[in-house]
């Protein structure tokens, strides 16, 4: 899955931040993966390795490094900023509506 997605960079209110996108669907909604403290869009790797490994489609995929953490420059913004930054993300790449899937701090 890593291969098939692409490294983006969306201008946000915190500064940049870094995302890394899935095959794009007809769909309108994204899944936004969001990685605890400490990580990285990595962190989502072993799931999404396991759904390409059954044969389960993970199209529409936005794995994000949240401000301040992986590739994505910091400060680490106040939770409010960092949810904002989050949609900022997903609406830079056309997607209306997203659910959310996070771990510890995400």
């Amino acid at each position: 899955m890593e291969r098939q997605l692409r490294r983006l960079v969306v201008p946000t209110a915190v500064g940049p931040v870094v995302a890394h996108a899935g095959r794009r669907s007809t769909g309108t909604v994204a899944t936004v993966l969001l990685h605890g403290a400490a990580g990285s869009w990595r962190t989502w790797m072993p799931l999404l390795s396991a759904a390409d490994r059954l044969g389960i489609p993970l199209d529409d995929v936005i794995a994000i490094d949240l401000p301040g953490w992986g590739e994505s420059p910091g400060p680490m913004p106040d939770p409010a900023a960092a949810a904002e930054a989050v949609v900022a993300v997903a609406r830079a790449l056309g997607y209306p509506r997203w659910r959310v899937v996070g771990h510890s701090l995400g």
